[in-house]
């Protein structure tokens, strides 16, 4: 029995962290073919491993867990807007004094 496991590359420039969500439809796509005797073998390794390993790989196993549940993702046109903005070279930004004070104008 073979394994599929199908993942999306993240351009890092609209994200820098890897694994942050992205429209699915504007991702490269790579496949990794293993078997379950491949993912045993592995995982059998891991428990090898000193505790804090194994508790890195529970981590990340974990995050990819959780973001294969996670039902929200970017639209193309949201992705355009991030890099957009993060290309912005004189961004403005404003102190928290006036972001509070515009909070408290707009809250309902």
């Amino acid at each position: 029995m073979i394994a599929t496991s199908r993942r999306c590359i993240v351009p890092l420039d609209v994200y820098p962290s890897a694994l942050a969500p992205m429209s699915r439809r504007k991702c490269m796509w790579y496949d990794i073919y293993m078997t379950k005797s491949q993912v045993k073998d592995v995982l059998d390794r891991v428990l090898s491993w000193s505790e804090e390993r194994q508790k890195d790989v529970m981590q990340v196993l974990s995050v990819m867990e959780k973001q294969d549940k996670n039902p929200y993702r970017l639209t193309d046109e949201q992705v355009a807007e991030v890099r957009r903005r993060r290309a912005k070279k004189n961004p403005k930004y404003i102190t928290l004094a006036e972001a509070r004070k515009q909070f408290r104008r707009t809250r309902i």
